[in-house]
């Protein structure tokens, strides 16, 4: 048959490709060596390091000492008319010294800056893993879809072929024929269409785990572990959530702000060491000390901006709080259900669509059944295989969900 000796031929490039594809790509790692690739090689923590990293350049500045740059002034007089005898000079060095707790407020600044950006890279690797997670399930479902079409398009070659045959004695129809070339072609540009999709969802998973390509590979698991139950352990998940202990952070971060502002509008005492030679000849030494009154300009603008964003990161992080609380428990309670929906398509909807099949090929082969029940029973167990990974994929999606909120591996 032609079109069947087509279809063999194209499955048959189509595995050359993706065998040189795949030529020196990985085998696809267990969820749990996933999740650690994450952790460490998402693109996305590139970034998150430098911020630590810039934060905790901050202390180059904070940690220095309580005596500023000093401040050298000289000067010369010399009266005209003979009012003096010589030229009198005196020099002034200004030595500022912070007497009123500025380097330790800094220092504490730099503390909560730094305590920030951990909080941040923190949640920049619950995104990561989220999104490895994310991708396992694609890979995973992925391959179950693909499997499913490939034995799918076998069979209705096969059968393509026997009605092939049986037109040409004239057993069969014309029609008949055509249905299942037909059925092929459908078949053909399903399976086709699935794995494009498994080699998106593999590239996927390759940049989430810093990996440069990934095989097809077959053992993985089609379903996710199992989510932790509504209640205490949803509690103490929300309490850990890193979307919710950034914003702690962030409020922290901005008050100590507010305080070295406080601080810093108190200027620093300046010594002053004086000396010098009169118009006669003299040497004069002298000490004094200077000091700016906080009176009316005290960073009121700084202050107040910095205390609107504290501000702002407490009421984001109670809304985002409350967000998350319903949307764990709504993830729990889908969970639930789906896994019912897996577990009843998976045992009775499979097994019911396989005994259909064996019971229309039976009942045509008796001759007391339409070829179209036949197609129709194998068109329903294509459709019940798949629907079992199509239901497993949003399954991973939750468990994604979840890691993106808690900060928690699967």
């Amino acid at each position: 048959m032609k079109l069947s000796l087509l279809s063999r031929a194209l499955l048959a490039l189509a595995s050359i490709a993706a065998a040189a594809r795949a030529d020196g790509a990985e085998a696809v790692p267990t969820l749990a060596r996933v999740v650690e690739l994450a952790r460490e090689r998402a693109p996305e923590l590139a970034r998150a390091r430098g911020d630590v990293n810039a934060a905790r350049a901050g202390y180059q500045g904070a940690r220095l000492s309580q005596v500023a740059n000093p401040y050298l002034e000289v000067q010369a007089q010399h009266g005209r008319n003979g009012a003096t005898r010589d030229v009198a000079v005196q020099a002034s060095l200004w030595v500022p010294v912070e007497v009123s707790g500025q380097r330790g407020r800094r220092i504490a600044e730099i503390d909560a800056q730094v305590a920030y950006a951990d909080e941040s890279l923190a949640a920049t690797r619950a995104a990561a893993m989220s999104e490895a997670v994310r991708a396992f399930g694609q890979v995973t479902t992925g391959t179950a879809r693909v499997k499913a079409l490939e034995s799918s398009l076998v069979t209705w070659e096969e059968q393509a072929k026997i009605f092939e045959e049986r037109v040409a004695v004239k057993d069969s129809t014309i029609a008949d024929l055509r249905f299942a070339e037909l059925e092929v072609a459908r078949n053909k540009v399903a399976l086709l269409e699935a794995r494009a999709d498994l080699a998106r969802a593999l590239a996927d998973l390759a940049r989430a785990t810093g990996v440069a390509e990934y095989a097809p590979t077959d053992g993985l698991p089609l379903r996710p572990p199992s989510a932790p139950e509504r209640g205490p352990q949803i509690e103490r998940a929300l309490a850990k959530s890193p979307i919710v202990t950034v914003l702690d952070r962030e409020a922290i971060y901005f008050s100590r702000v507010r305080d070295r502002q406080a601080r810093e509008a108190q200027v620093p005492l300046n010594l002053i060491l004086i000396g010098g030679r009169g118009d006669l000849g003299e040497t004069r030494l002298g000490l004094g000390i200077s000091w700016t009154l906080p009176t009316f300009r005290v960073n009121q603008t700084e202050r107040a901006r910095a205390d609107a964003d504290r501000l702002r990161a407490l009421s984001t992080r109670d809304a985002q709080r409350r967000s998350i609380d319903a949307t764990l428990r709504g993830v729990s309670s889908e969970r639930v259900e789906l896994s019912k929906a897996i577990d009843v398509m998976s045992d009775a909807g499979v097994k019911a669509a396989e005994a259909s099949v064996e019971a229309a090929v039976a009942l045509h082969r008796a001759g007391k059944g339409e070829v179209l029940r036949v197609f129709t029973a194998r068109r329903d167990l294509v459709a019940a295989r798949t629907r079992v990974a199509e239901l497993a994929l949003r399954e991973w999606q939750l468990a994604a969900e979840a890691v993106l909120l808690t900060g928690e591996a699967p």
